[in-house]
């Protein structure tokens, strides 16, 4: 395996170990989950669920290969330990090699050299950690916002959204304020995505509600008025994927709090910034 290969596989393995470790204590994004499993099935019986999603793009065959090389590695480690820093696992393989992970992924160090597991390559340079702050969804999983529950508004005649916003559908007051933000900026496309996760079952049902709908103009103009009890007509028959697929990404992403924005050079944003078109524009972590 080459070293990219390697960092790949690496990168992934430290994921599904530090996901094991944590999956008792971290239970948000994985209770959105089944919500929103319980939700569906509430309205359909016969809804088949797939909890992950679509890939979409190159992440599907060459992701499946990723997880068989990371889950073969799994024989090579001899003991693995969260430490008491915040967000840092130890591994130690069978040989005495020692991995330092960061609890996301996001940062791996072995032997003295630092990767950068979102990105999956190394970090050597200046120029590499400042480039490790940017992490891109479709590069670092695979997956286009096309594949996720997306509402688009702006200029819908970009290619690509300007920024992802992931927002909780009964978040009302929150939504208003950064909706109020996003509206205006005509000459951005806005890809703002339907994420039940942080006000539980209530939120996977309005989710559901919206993603469902038979008109889904009227879907986008509810989310973007923040009303959360106008009940819109939906479908007898939905598939819910593309919602359980932007649900596994803020797991990936270990996103807990909401909303939550990505712009397109890859940067992330916690909450509602200052200025909006200031960080659409931002290609760099100040």
């Amino acid at each position: 395996m080459n070293i990219k290969a390697r960092v790949r596989a690496i990168s992934t393995l430290c994921l599904l170990l530090v996901h094991a470790q944590s999956s008792v204590a971290n239970t948000g994004n994985s209770a959105g989950l089944d919500a929103l499993v319980q939700a569906n099935k509430d309205v359909s019986a016969t809804q088949k669920f797939h909890p992950t999603g679509n890939t979409g793009g190159n992440g599907g065959e060459d992701g499946n290969q990723l997880i068989k090389d990371a889950f073969s590695m799994l024989d090579d480690i001899k003991w693995s330990q969260a430490l008491p820093v915040k967000g840092l696992v130890m591994m130690v393989s069978k040989d005495g090699t020692q991995v330092l992970a960061s609890t996301d992924g996001r940062i791996l160090i072995k032997g003295g050299q630092v990767f950068d597991g979102w990105n999956r390559s190394m970090i050597i340079t200046e120029a590499n950690a400042k480039a490790a702050w940017l992490a891109k969804i479709d590069k670092t999983l695979g997956v286009s916002v096309k594949d996720m529950s997306a509402y688009y508004i702006g200029d819908l005649s970009k290619p690509e959204p300007d920024l992802a916003v992931f927002v909780d559908p009964l978040s009302s007051d929150l939504n208003k304020k950064l909706f109020a933000s996003l509206i205006p900026l005509k000459d951005k496309q806005i890809a703002i995505l339907l994420t039940p996760l942080v006000n539980g079952k209530l939120a996977a049902v309005r989710a559901r509600q919206l993603w469902c709908a038979k008109d889904q103009d009227q879907s986008l103009r509810l989310l973007l008025d923040a009303d959360t009890v106008t009940e819109p007509e939906t479908l007898e028959n939905c598939d819910i994927k593309k919602l359980s697929t932007t649900i596994g990404v803020t797991q990936f992403l270990q996103i807990q709090r909401l909303p939550y924005l990505v712009n397109s050079y890859g940067l992330h944003y916690i909450g509602i910034p200052a200025s909006v078109p200031t960080f659409i524009a931002q290609s760099e972590k100040k």
